[in-house]
């Protein structure tokens, strides 16, 4: 009986011996323990620095050995460093990663951002050109309605437009209140199409002095020209000229046929500037129009 107490005695001694004899864990072996730990449960780690973390487990677990082991603490503590800085260059690699992958999410948001916008431009752009077109095109046609009222006539010389309203008074070059109507639409016309150049001819009734009608009538030419460029219609797509007398529609031994013959014709024409009577040889009086079938020679 005593020999078996004896037997207990000293193995109980011999295992708290044991006890005092194991180490006590260094810190820095605690505090590589716990950072590597955290840097286990973070999936961005393992996502971003891989290798670091597998360094810094490798360490670790070395140093973790040899703390077993009752190794010297210098050897203990050397590694356990090494894995407190492979989990610290772990730790930096996967904020890098992280940082430039927002930076890249960003710059792919501010791309798209930029795309978005210059598509929103072009379509913009896309519809006001074709509201731009469709307007254009609007006026166009109400040009050319309003220039069908004008009673247009083909002639060798273009097409030819009596400005029935653009009255003027007795020895005067200043257009009266009531031509404004024909001129506006003359002018809508002119400003929707481009390509048109037009001469302008003012007319005289025979009343007084030959030479002073001509002046006259390059005045009232000049009247219309100037309405016209007032309203928009470029200068060089405009040429006037004064023929006096020497053109009547209507007789000059009545009031209403001298009205009649103080007039402004505007000849409008796609193919440059339109040529004047003389300069196309018309003969004198009303010019007729270039569809109408010549009378034949005289036997």
């Amino acid at each position: 009986m005593k020999r078996t107490s004896a037997f207990v005695t000293t193995a109980f001694t011999l295992v708290l011996a044991g006890c005092a004899m194991q180490p006590e864990k260094p810190s820095q072996l605690s505090e590589a323990e716990e950072r590597i730990s955290a840097l286990e449960e973070n999936p961005a780690v393992s996502r971003h620095a891989p290798a670091r973390l597998t360094e810094a487990q490798r360490a670790l677990g070395t140093a973790q050995r040899l703390h077993e082991e009752n190794a010297p603490a210098e050897a203990i503590e050397h590694y356990a460093y090494i894995a407190d800085r492979k989990a610290q260059i772990a730790e930096a690699e996967t904020r890098r990663a992280l940082v430039r992958s927002s930076a890249e999410q960003v710059e792919q948001q501010r791309q798209m951002t930029l795309l978005q916008d210059r598509e929103r431009e072009l379509e913009q752009a896309r519809q006001e050109a074709q509201q731009a077109r469709e307007e254009a095109e609007r006026l166009r046609r109400q040009a050319e309605e309003q220039l069908a009222e004008l009673e247009p006539r083909q002639t060798e010389r273009g097409v030819v437009l009596t400005l029935d309203e653009v009255l003027f008074g007795f020895d005067e070059a200043t257009l009266e209140p009531g031509s404004v109507r024909e001129v506006d639409r003359l002018a809508e016309f002119l400003k929707a199409n481009p390509g048109y150049q037009i001469l302008i001819e003012g007319h005289t009734d025979a009343t007084g002095p030959e030479e002073y009608n001509q002046q006259l009538s390059e005045r009232r030419a000049q009247a219309v020209q100037q309405a016209l460029q007032e309203r928009g219609v470029e200068a060089e797509r405009i040429r006037s000229a004064g023929l006096g007398e020497n053109f009547p529609v209507a007789t000059n031994d009545t009031q209403q046929g001298r009205l009649q013959n103080r007039r402004v014709e505007v000849i409008v024409s796609q193919e440059g500037q339109p040529p004047a009577r003389q300069e196309a040889n018309v003969a004198t009086g009303p010019e007729e129009s270039a569809q109408q079938p010549q009378s034949p020679p005289d036997a």
